[in-house]
């Protein structure tokens, strides 16, 4: 909302900025008032009859006089916390209430970056007398409100003064897709977070990203706080398909990554734009899959698949995670034999990663012998390829039992010879 520009509204005078700066009520009503422009009475003592009148060279003042940044004297006031000048320019004109400066700021934007809560009252006071309420809703050339900088600049007590006058206004994003309740998680405030839990507050963020998504990465009180405010928190995807719980894989920390979980283990097959599962997003993040493997709730979760008919432990085997494959394969709810779209076991994807590696300590030849020492299996095509031949491998005919044995597969050897 901006007010209308008046035609008499011009450059604000020196004196009268200075005045309203230090809160010089007395001088600010002076250069204000009516007969401001004096006229000095000079009597000719020759000719008292004729007096000479001229005019006092004083600056001609307004109240709608504005700065080069096109701050009104209620402006100045808010930033330099003037309470008694907000009040007699309030007095005098409010329709200043509105007024917007070159940033498109209103005078209540100046009090929230700078925190001054007693000119926000008389500012608020007036509002409401003369039909401003919207005033909490104007957003200045960033598209942010009063709010969102009492917000940034971390004032929890312009935020709850503003709350209780407007609760509406914590619905309104800025020009970057972020609201008020985004910024203060961001601010890691625990205090403006449970202040702008109101009913009609956005937690929208950039990208798509929830207030649930920075909190995930931040504090679990917060994130605690957000999800029983909305519980639903934890299935809204960002506009990459990551869900909260996507992020927590990205920052390891087991610790939320528990908390979610136990909130709402159903997050976790949520599918992401890769159309992977949160383990598979987790092969990296050890801390991580190891809690998951300790839930019973997700027996599912360990053999699901990716939209390549993938589990978690082909994953595991392909990238050569043989720390992660050691715990999925400990559990006994993992079946290891699952096989993917092309018809292959973990074991089969083993053995092929394997085929050219003929150091027995190596990271894909240890995954190897750790699968078939847990009885893993191949898959039926794979298992005639193994026993019959190995061509490919070796350039000549070769019985699965000779491959066993030169590449000393002692495990392979042992199980299926």
């Amino acid at each position: 909302m901006e007010m209308e520009m008046k035609p008499h509204r011009r450059h604000m005078g020196a004196s009268l900025l200075l005045a309203a700066r230090s809160g010089d009520l007395e001088t600010l009503e002076s250069l204000l008032s009516p007969d401001h422009n004096q006229i000095n009475i000079d009597v000719d003592v020759q000719t008292p009859h004729k007096p000479n009148l001229s005019p006092v060279p004083h600056e001609t003042e307004t109240i709608f006089g504005v700065t080069a940044g096109g701050n009104t004297l209620l402006h100045i006031a808010a930033q330099y916390g003037q309470p008694r000048i907000a009040e007699e320019v309030c007095r005098r004109e409010c329709s200043l209430i509105a007024s917007v400066n070159t940033r498109l700021d209103s005078s209540l934007h100046l009090c929230a970056k700078s925190g001054h809560l007693k000119v926000s009252e008389v500012i608020i006071n007036y509002m409401k007398k003369g039909g401003f309420e919207d005033v909490l809703r104007v957003k200045n050339m960033n598209g942010d409100t009063a709010l969102h900088e009492a917000v940034r600049a971390g004032h929890v007590h312009m935020v709850k003064k503003f709350i209780s006058v407007d609760a509406a206004s914590a619905s309104i994003v800025n020009n970057a897709g972020m609201s008020p309740l985004y910024l203060a998680v961001m601010r890691n405030s625990l205090a403006m977070v449970e202040a702008l839990l109101q009913p009609s507050s956005s937690y929208a963020g950039p990208g798509g990203q929830t207030a649930l998504h920075a909190a995930v990465a931040r504090c679990p009180e917060i994130t605690a706080m957000l999800l029983k405010w909305k519980p639903r928190l934890g299935r809204v995807s960002d506009d990459s398909a990551n869900t909260p719980l996507h992020y927590v894989a990205a920052s390891g920390d087991a610790r939320i990554a528990r908390f979610l979980l136990e909130h709402d283990a159903s997050t976790n097959f949520i599918p992401d734009k890769r159309m992977k599962t949160i383990p598979h997003t987790h092969c990296f993040i050890q801390r991580v899959f190891r809690y998951v493997l300790e839930r019973p709730n997700l027996e599912k979760l360990l053999n699901d698949q990716d939209y390549e008919g993938n589990t978690p432990l082909h994953l595991a085997v392909t990238v050569g995670g043989k720390e992660i494959v050691y715990d999925l394969i400990r559990n006994d709810r993992l079946d290891s034999g699952v096989m993917n779209n092309e018809g292959l076991t973990p074991l089969d994807l083993s053995q092929k990663l394997n085929n050219h590696m003929g150091c027995p300590l190596n990271a894909a030849s240890l995954i190897l012998r750790c699968l078939v020492d847990s009885g893993a299996i191949f898959s039926p095509k794979d298992l005639i390829f193994i026993r019959e031949t190995c061509l490919e491998v070796t350039g000549v005919t070769m019985t699965a039992f000779e491959w066993a044995q030169q590449f000393s597969r002692i495990s392979i050897v042992s199980k299926y010879f």
